[in-house]
């Protein structure tokens, strides 16, 4: 479970499956079944990260008694953090709530132990449950302090963002933000920080600052798209739709902006991934963004942006294939 869970927060999540799938299936096969719960749940949190919603759903046992041990409190986060994921609060609170309130009256001070503390607060402050959400961020981040715990310390404040973004104050939020990136450049987590940024630019959009707000929300769907987190991704395509407007070409990535030139000439996905070297699905989720970011629907309307003047940019022997 532990290797898993490291290549998880490391942003490695290919990896991260083929651990915990090994871990599961050698399980199965040694019939170590004392330690198939703890195997089974390390599996569910990988792919409630990768937004498997009918495969963690299908491993999901009794709430009877979900403290007995430490695979029934797993299991649980990993389903709670997926009703978050599904933007579904209530239910992310149903879920981890109970947990939370075991583990802070536990006398347990270091916060990489319940990573899912900053999950519920999320979940609370969407509820609009404030002071709730406050008196679990207030003891989360004192064991964040005590510990210094950098990875602790950006998600308490990005939580702390959240929260003061959810009571009106726009320049507490940012400030906020900006120190949780400040702990988000000490130790390499893609996922969180790339959380950090949409909450971070949904802000922004609201104090009307739309460039930074889509450069913030435009950066944290990349990391989900190359992550494979497609409910994180989905959050961020519909964050930068309500920024509104339209996107100067210039704001596209390098990639992004080739990518439309090539399709704008004329030339079929697979044309464009032969092109460039990459593989069709590269090219359909580059794409997609693109769509986003200009405001367009079609490959008509895209290739008004990018009017032809003049040949075609892709030699025709790179059209059929690789070299």
């Amino acid at each position: 479970m532990g290797l898993a869970f490291v290549h998880l927060l490391r942003g490695d999540w290919d990896e991260a499956d083929r651990c915990a799938a090994d871990g599961a299936q050698a399980g199965l096969l040694s019939g170590q079944h004392p330690q198939l719960k703890v195997l089974f749940s390390s599996k569910s949190l990988v792919d409630a990260h990768r937004g498997r919603v009918d495969e963690v759903r299908a491993a999901a046992w009794s709430e009877e008694d979900p403290f007995g041990d430490v695979a029934g409190g797993v299991e649980r986060v990993a389903r709670g953090f997926l009703a978050l994921s599904l933007d579904r609060p209530e239910e992310a609170h149903r879920i981890l709530g109970p947990l939370v309130e075991r583990v802070m009256g536990s006398g347990i001070v270091e916060p990489g132990a319940v990573r899912f503390v900053p999950d519920d607060v999320e979940a609370l402050t969407r509820l609009g449950k404030l002071e709730e959400a406050e008196t679990i961020l207030r003891w989360y981040e004192a064991c964040a302090d005590r510990t210094q715990r950098h990875s602790a310390l950006a998600a308490a404040g990005r939580c702390r963002g959240l929260l003061r973004s959810a009571r009106g104050d726009l320049p507490g939020a940012l400030s906020a933000f900006e120190r949780a990136f400040e702990e988000h450049d000490r130790v390499p987590m893609p996922f969180d920080l790339a959380r950090t940024l949409l909450a971070a630019g949904a802000t922004r959009r609201r104090a009307k600052e739309k460039r930074a707000a889509r450069d913030a929300i435009g950066a944290a769907g990349e990391t989900f798209e190359r992550l494979g987190a497609p409910l994180w991704l989905q959050h961020a395509q519909e964050e930068l739709a309500r920024v509104g407007g339209r996107v100067p070409s210039s704001d596209l990535t390098a990639t992004e902006r080739r990518v439309a030139e090539l399709v704008a000439e004329g030339l079929r996905n697979k044309e464009v991934a032969a092109a460039l070297f990459v593989t069709e699905k590269t090219v359909e989720a580059t794409l997609s963004r693109v769509y986003v970011k200009l405001g367009v629907r079609s490959r008509a309307e895209l290739a008004r942006k990018f009017p032809r003047s003049g040949p075609s940019p892709v030699p025709p022997a790179r059209r059929t294939g690789r070299p």
